[in-house]
């Protein structure tokens, strides 16, 4: 498959960061249950009440620890998801043609680089394009002045010359 990856770990620090997140919240749960196996083995004198009451005590202890892995994976998937929903909005509006715009995340949620490399991107894109329209505009303005058209036609030649428009370039 052509966009297929052959690394695994491309962004170290989020990756690592989801992967402990995750392993953390399994190691605490599996803590808890053996914990409570060796709390019940030991104070309970009787080996048939072990038996009858230790697998009720696992099946709680693994409903509660999948409810609070659940809460905690929400909120991290909601850290993930909100960012995404707003580049994914940013692009929306670049593709519209809006240009106006900043992208703005809440302290917690992931991507605070990707948003500032997009916002430093728009920012570009913005200034780029406005020197094109404002030469089109002199352009425009001084059609009977060929020499001065000549002049700004370059400018504008080499502003646009910026922009790479081969398609299916692949990244």
């Amino acid at each position: 498959m052509a966009n297929q990856r052959s690394q695994l770990i491309v962004k170290q620090a989020f990756q690592y960061s989801m992967i402990m997140e995750v392993m953390l919240a399994m190691f605490i749960l599996v803590n808890i249950i053996i914990l409570a196996g060796y709390l019940i083995v030991d104070l309970t004198p009787d080996t048939f009440l072990v038996k009858q009451v230790f697998p009720f005590v696992v099946v709680a202890l693994e409903l509660i620890g999948f409810f609070v892995i659940y809460k905690i994976n929400v909120k991290t998937s909601h850290r993930i998801a909100g960012p995404v929903f707003v580049i994914e909005r940013s692009l929306q509006q670049i593709e519209q043609g809006d240009l106006n715009f900043t992208l703005n995340l809440r302290k917690e949620d992931y991507f605070h680089e990707v948003t500032d490399q997009l916002n430093t991107t728009v920012n570009s894109l913005h200034d780029r394009i406005q020197k094109a329209q404002q030469l089109a505009s002199v352009l425009q303005k001084n059609s009977h002045d060929v020499k001065k058209m000549s002049n700004i036609s370059s400018e504008l030649v080499e502003v646009l010359s910026w922009f790479k428009t081969q398609k299916n370039r692949k990244i």
